[in-house]
Order: C-alpha cells, then structure tokens, then sequence
C-alpha cells in the first residue's frame, strides 16, 4: 500500500479527502450541476460532530448525503480497536450467571441430600462460587474474542443517519498493511458497509475496500 512516514494534520485530512469524494461521486451518480455542498465539522441536530459532510442532488432530484470522519496521527485511537468493556462484563457475568444456574440444577437432580445439608447459606455460598469462576474464567480467556473489539470511530457513525459513511486515515496513522489495528479495522468498515481510504501528503488518495 505503499504507507510512508509522514505528517498530516486532520484538517490536512479533512482538506484532501474532499477532490477525491467529489470525483468517486460524481463517476458513480453524475450529481446536478452546481448541488454539491461540502460542510466541515458539522454538527448535527443531536450535537454530534462529522468531520466532513457532503450532500448533492442526484439524476432524479434525490438528495444524497454522505459524511465521513478524518484522522490523523495524533488520532490514531479513535480507529485503533479497543476493548467493549461494558459489553465484556455483562457477558462475563452472563456466563457466570448460567454456569452457576447449571451447576445447581445438576447437583439438585444427582444430589440433593448434600444440598439440602448446606442450608441456604451454603447453597448461596456455592453459587456465589460457582458464579465467579464463572465470571474469571471468561474474563481471562475472551479477552481477545473479536465481538468484544469496540472502534471509536465506527461507533460514531451509528449514531447518525447518512447514505453513505467513510474513514479517512493520514498515511501514517497505520506503520503498514499488516497492522492487526488496521486489518480489524478493515474489516469492520467492510462488515458495517463504511468506506475506507489512505490520505497521503502526495500523490492520489487510495481507496482500501
């Protein structure tokens, strides 16, 4: 992909990903003469903030909206994946939820008498057990489970309404195409349906899926 070691700030970004919209537009859609209009940090009705927006008529007078948010270097976590922590935890106790739901049910049917000698704060005493190797188990063995890997910026995107959406990364934010960041990050603007390109200092801007 030919990354380089560069410096562009995310107006810089902003700037330049602008000729390139125009352009994949305009070959897609062939807008009305003189309908396309470019916002800079938009606000929207809901206070949320798009780094870029541009809207165009298209053939049959429809209007097309598409917004797009612009990172640089010194932005680089908001396209680096993170971990979900709300979402990690309710599913780690979730699970230590129902094992612990399980455990019980299977020492009531083969068991009972040993149950029923604990007493109630015996069996509350077992549960809680059970519950939290239930809760650690999965806390430190699905860490790395890709449905718990949250991208800020994608987040975002789902927040408000466009036609289409796009990342636009400076060239340096990513040390190359084999950055486990990057390649999640590919993945997810495919799964989402957000389109993704390379902004370099030089040179046209690259389209990555």
């Amino acid at each position: 992909l030919g990354f380089q070691k560069t410096v562009l700030t995310e107006e810089d970004v902003k700037q330049r990903f602008i000729p390139f919209l125009k352009d994949f537009y305009k070959r897609r859609y062939e807008p009305m003469p003189n309908s396309i209009v470019v916002e800079l940090d938009n606000v929207s009705a809901g206070g949320l903030v798009a780094d870029g927006k541009m809207t165009f008529r298209k053939e049959d007078g429809s209007l097309f909206v598409c917004t797009y948010e612009a990172t640089s270097r010194d932005k680089a976590e908001e396209v680096k994946y993170q971990l979900n922590l709300s979402y990690f935890l309710w599913d780690c106790a979730a699970f230590g939820t129902m094992l612990a739901a399980a455990v019980y049910v299977i020492g009531f049917v083969y068991n009972r008498l040993w149950l029923i000698t604990l007493q109630w704060a015996g069996n509350i005493g077992m549960l809680t057990g059970v519950a939290m190797i239930g809760f650690f188990g999965w806390h430190f063995t699905m860490q790395k489970w890709r449905k718990y890997r949250y991208i800020f910026a994608i987040q975002q995107f789902k927040q408000y309404h466009a036609d289409e959406q796009w990342i636009a990364l400076a060239e340096d934010v990513f040390p190359g195409p084999s950055d486990p960041h990057l390649i999640e990050l590919r993945n997810q603007c495919v799964y989402n349906g957000i389109g993704l390109a390379v902004v370099p200092t030089e040179g046209n801007v690259r389209k990555l899926n």
